[in-house]
């Protein structure tokens, strides 16, 4: 814009010029005046009347001088301009890593509305050259130092999210946050609000720990761990897996999983869990896991260790089968389990879409293929730009679908979730696996539907009762990672499940009213009144049982999520576990813990 602004008034000086001189100077005079007129020359020394291009061009000079200065100088000094827009930033998000998932976190911050600066030791890479180019500030350095943090003003940030890559940096710039965070908020009694930080951990064991740990806390400084591949996973069983039908009992599942990368063990661990928690009382009905990889035994080994009494809930069928072999072809691994969905879950990528191929090709036509990766770009295209289509499709062959792991899970909503939205979440699905085992769903009944589905007044019911029930807990109870088939939660006394099936009921009772209360009709959505609603100390026997149902059944929704209640011993149980007072561990404990 500047270049043709500056042409235009060039060729207006160069005009201008010529009729103010009617002809008495020679052309070159026209143009040497014209250039003077960008330096403050002779534009300013004419007199009299000047014919109106050049009086166009008189004004037009200067502003394309000082925009070209202007220009070049954010050009020159464009890093440190924005590294201290960075120091002046306030409730913004600090991004720590410009990598691939990063930069992704980034660019979605930004469509949402938020400020955002990258923290990025490596200035060579080409991310950092594009966030400057989108105007996000990015500090050079490394996210573990507290120097680095200060630059990027963290402690006036909204949310922190680390993925730096490497769970060893990762701990450590938790522990950095810390120390800048309680440093700075002692110094000043000016800061105030809490600094959400996620902290993504590529160990899912590490993270179950560290989760663990860090629950409860309500200090200045909130620090949750993530880990992709487990949110992945629960995405894409969320995805894949159907609520039983209204009055069916819900069956358990067959799924398969080709290739045991992070995100394929993910998938089995979590449907297992899942199938841990939904399945009804009594019910010796067993989940069917195929598992295909050269390594199979190892990480069937792998997950057994992760799940307790895992031959009681699932029937694993393993396969040490490589891709580019004819027993592959043939998937004579499946054909018998015939599994209900198929996750390809190589980490090469031509690897991962040739198996697809094959199993589309192979597998029972009744399986859905879902091949896994990383983007929806490169060889991904062949199943997104040329998507099988029922009209069309061979009937004999599988549906096959891509699931973009980057593109769904590097997301503020999937990566800035806290304790008690994942326990919120976790109480949801436990609610809605025992309406559907004894009463069935009922149809367009709001409170069945998924999560991310869900209206925030029923969201936020459910972090009430989160809120509720750490409050009840928390002097009896801590949470820890259910890590052996002995790490069963401790079961609750019978005053204690009195205290928590009365505080949720009158939790509960008040949601409903308030919903009533703002009904037009006077009902809630199940159609009852005010009158209907009443005290615990009124409900009816056998509501009395269904509550102390839902009561008995946390536990086994917290072992869904790789938890267990373990009952405090005294101020530390010498286990690890978090104080009796609450308090988060310290930089060396956080530490220790890698």
């Amino acid at each position: 814009m500047i270049i043709a602004l500056g042409a235009i008034t060039a060729v207006l000086g160069f005009v201008g010029w010529g009729a103010y001189y009617g002809g008495r100077e020679p052309h070159l005079t026209w143009l040497y005046d014209t250039i003077e007129l960008f330096t403050g020359g002779s534009g300013g020394s004419v007199s009299g009347s000047l014919p109106p291009p050049l009086e166009a061009a008189r004004f037009f000079a200067p502003l394309v001088v000082a925009s070209t200065v202007i220009i070049a100088g954010y050009a020159v000094f464009r890093a440190q301009i924005q590294t201290g827009r960075a120091r002046l930033s306030r409730n913004h998000v600090v991004v720590c890593g410009a990598g691939d998932r990063g930069m992704r976190l980034a660019r979605a911050f930004r469509q949402a509305g938020r400020a955002v600066t990258l923290i990025e030791k490596d200035e060579t890479q080409p991310s950092v050259a594009e966030a400057r180019e989108m105007g996000i500030p990015v500090v050079v350095g490394d996210a573990s130092s507290p120097t680095q943090l200060r630059r990027a003003n963290v402690a006036r940030a909204g949310e922190v999210v680390c993925v730096v890559g490497g769970d060893d940096t990762s701990v450590e710039v938790a522990t950095a946050l810390g120390d800048v965070m309680r440093g700075t908020r002692s110094l000043s009694s000016g800061y105030g609000g809490t600094v959400r930080t996620f902290v993504g951990i590529d160990d899912p064991d590490l993270c179950r720990r560290l989760q663990a740990r860090t629950f409860g806390d309500d200090a200045a400084l909130r620090i949750e761990f993530f880990n992709l591949a487990i949110s992945a996973a629960e995405d894409l069983l969320d995805r894949a897996l159907d609520l039983p039908a209204p009055g069916e009992v819900p069956r358990a599942p067959c799924l398969a999983i080709a290739g045991l990368t992070p995100l394929g063990m993910a998938i089995a661990v979590q449907a297992v869990r899942r199938w841990q928690a939904m399945r009804p009382a009594g019910s010796t009905d067993r989940l069917t896991l195929v598992l295909v990889d050269t390594q199979v035994d190892t990480r069937a080994d792998s997950i057994s260790m992760w799940i307790p009494g895992l031959e009681t809930v699932c029937d694993l069928r393993k396969a040490c089968v490589a891709v580019d072999t004819h027993e592959f072809n043939t998937c004579d691994f499946v054909q018998e389990a015939a599994p209900k969905t198929i996750f390809v879950c190589y980490a090469d990528e031509s690897t991962a879409v040739q198996a697809a191929l094959v199993l589309g090709e192979q597998a029972p036509c009744e399986s859905e293929v879902v091949v896994c990766t990383r983007t929806d770009r490169g060889l991904a295209r062949l199943f997104t730009e040329t998507p099988v289509q029922p009209a069309t499709a061979d009937p004999s062959e599988s549906a096959t679908s891509v699931y973009p792991t980057l593109d769904r899970v590097c997301t503020p909503e999937q990566v800035c979730v806290d304790m008690r939205e994942r326990l919120a979440r976790i109480l949801h699905l436990g609610y809605v696996f025992y309406v559907a085992s004894t009463e069935g769903v009922r149809p367009g009944d709001p409170s069945m539907r998924v999560w991310d589905d869900l209206d925030e007044p029923i969201r936020e019911s459910n972090r009430a009762a989160v809120d509720a029930l750490t409050h009840v807990l928390a002097g009896s109870f801590e949470l820890a990672v259910l890590t052996s088939a002995a790490d069963d939660s401790e079961p609750f006394t019978d005053d204690e499940k009195e205290r928590l099936a009365a505080a949720e009921h009158e939790r509960y009772r008040r949601f409903k009213l308030d919903e009533i209360a703002t009904s037009p009709d006077g009902r809630d959505g199940k159609g009852r009144t005010a009158t209907d609603l009443v005290s615990w100390s009124d409900v009816s026997d056998a509501d009395r049982r269904k509550q102390y149902d839902q009561i008995d059944r946390i536990p086994r929704m917290l072992a869904y999520a790789g938890f267990r209640l373990r009952r405090r011993a005294g101020p530390t149980d010498g286990n690890g576990g978090r104080s009796a007072s609450g308090s988060r561990p310290g930089a060396a404990e956080v530490e220790a813990l890698n």
